[in-house]
């Protein structure tokens, strides 16, 4: 009897008592808990989807109102610079016809 005494005597004394009986509590009670904590992970989870699509959502809204604000500068800048000079706009045209780049030699016919 002298070896059980010391053996409860020295798991009381370090706390490992405490321990063992935290841990065969977890393992009887998770078994009764672990579709609880399954069901909130989920929700968990359907929240941060929901807030992903919502931000994601708000970003194209902002994008595009950005985009319009951008589109009316440019559009504004052209009308305060006036009219362009007829060599700017025949040196464009014939880029675009050609599909020359910059520097890009004219393909000879």
């Amino acid at each position: 009897m002298a070896f059980w005494e010391n053996v409860t005597e020295s798991i009381t004394e370090s706390g490992a008592g405490t321990g063992l009986v935290v841990a065969a509590g977890a393992l009887l009670v998770f078994p009764l808990v672990r579709p609880l904590l399954r069901e909130a992970a989920k929700a968990v989870i359907k929240g941060g989807l929901i807030a992903y699509d919502q931000a994601t959502r708000m970003g194209a809204t902002v994008q595009e109102s950005m985009s319009d604000m951008v589109a009316e500068i440019h559009a504004e800048r052209r009308e305060d610079s006036g009219p362009r000079s007829p060599a700017d706009s025949t040196h464009e045209h014939r880029t675009r016809e050609s599909g020359d780049r910059k520097g890009a030699q004219p393909a000879a016919n």
